[in-house]
């Protein structure tokens, strides 16, 4: 009786850059294993009888080669991809009273209840650059145009600060620069949001806080806490830090308190580029700077074990320039975070998009093709688009003016 050595699967398949795909595998009765011999990018693997394969970067097509184990022998299989850029689309166009205007170091959430992104502060540019700015906008996904919400009791007492989206509602503000632009006072708000208004509704005063510029901020629902990572502080030796930080809060109260971890921590560092990948309990970061001095190296914080871990994915990339306040969203779908613009120099601005595939063990960077690209800018901001599977980028500046804009890149 011959042996079942069969492995069926598509002749052909196809995608966007980055995209990922999981390819069904009917293997014979007698196939041992199944392993990628040759694939397009680092983070294709065998799970199963299933091919996980990530669409690669910098070509329009690709082959995805397996190895079948059978009766003793190997058979190679090979799988053709044809691969699409991905496009840039103008989002939305506004002049005047339309829609915000140029800024920088704003704060973007997603409100995925009203279908919306919100926008709050940063700096203006009028009468002069680094004006601080208290504005509120909404920018509504189903008919792409923007409204400012009313924001009614006392503002922050900072600028361009974090905001993360808190359970249940709301968001919370935390950090920033004071009007002078000379110190981060500890300033920690809660910004209660409705349909057509909003309010700030309280402060969470706390005798261990301390302000910080540009930190890594956001929150931990697997154990219900704020983390801060990394940032500039007034209130540490030398400005620039890369410690954890944790904030909870309880009944009014906010408790701060460090967190201890293993490994070497990166240099201290702001104007980097951040996620945290819930996927995989970690945080990542790129870039920045400290002190003038710009930064290219690549990082993850695993907060999954009792004692988080730094580990050093990367000491530089060439795919992925050095730079510091650059624009930037994780793509859960894709896993994958992505960068765009950013300067190495306070000059110029890096051109194009850039990919860094998030897959533990197969993490690397890959320079995107995409059509139809804007200019490239520094200090740009964005949100993922998890519903449309699209990133919405925008704002920023550059040694060509000061950009008032909003681009969608599909994905």
């Amino acid at each position: 009786m011959e042996p079942d050595c069969a492995l069926e699967l598509p002749a052909g398949l196809g995608g966007r850059q980055g995209e990922r795909l999981r390819v069904p595998l009917t293997l014979g009765a007698d196939v041992t294993a199944v392993r990628v011999a040759v694939s397009g990018t680092r983070s294709d693997a065998v799970e199963g009888e299933s091919l996980r394969l990530t669409v690669p970067y910098g070509t329009t097509l690709g082959t995805v080669v397996l190895e079948s184990t059978c009766d003793g022998k190997t058979t190679q299989h090979d799988v053709n991809l044809t691969v699409q850029p991905l496009r840039w689309t103008r989002a939305a166009e506004w002049t005047g009273a339309g829609g915000p205007s140029g800024r920088e170091y704003f704060a973007t959430w997603l409100d995925a209840e009203h279908d919306r992104v919100l926008l709050y502060g940063g700096f203006v540019y009028q009468p002069q650059q680094f004006t601080p700015n208290h504005e509120l906008w909404a920018y509504s996904l189903s008919d792409a145009r923007w409204s400012q919400l009313p924001l009614s009791g006392d503002a922050p007492a900072s600028a361009a600060g974090r905001v993360v989206p808190q359970p249940g509602g709301g968001a919370l503000y935390f950090g920033g620069l004071d009007d002078a632009l000379s110190a981060t006072p500890y300033v920690l708000k809660q910004l209660t949001v409705d349909e057509a208004s909003a309010r700030w509704s309280a402060d969470f005063p706390a005798a261990t806080g301390r302000g910080e510029y540009q930190p890594s901020f956001f929150y931990d629902a697997r154990r219900d806490r704020y983390l801060s990572v990394c940032g500039g502080s007034d209130g540490v030796d030398g400005m620039y830090h890369c410690e954890v930080r944790e904030l909870r809060l309880t009944g009014g109260v906010a408790t701060w308190a460090p967190v201890a971890v293993e490994g070497l921590a990166p240099g201290g560092r702001n104007g980097h580029a951040w996620a945290y990948d819930e996927a995989t309990d970690r945080l990542v970061l790129f870039g920045g700077d400290r002190g003038g001095s710009t930064l290219g190296d690549t990082w993850v914080l695993d907060l999954s074990s009792a004692v988080p871990k730094w580990t050093c994915l990367f000491e530089r990339s060439e795919a992925a320039q050095r730079r510091r306040n650059m624009g930037y969203v994780l793509d859960t779908r894709a896993h994958r975070l992505l960068v765009w613009g950013g300067t190495p120099d306070g000059a110029t601005a890096v051109e194009g998009v850039q990919a860094l595939d998030l897959t533990p063990g197969a993490e690397q960077w890959y320079q995107v093709d995409a059509e139809n690209a804007p200019p490239a800018r520094t200090s740009a901001g964005g949100v993922y688009d998890a519903e449309r599977n699209r990133a919405l980028l925008g704002f920023g500046n550059s040694a060509l003016g000061i950009y008032v804009d909003w681009w969608a890149l599909e994905l």
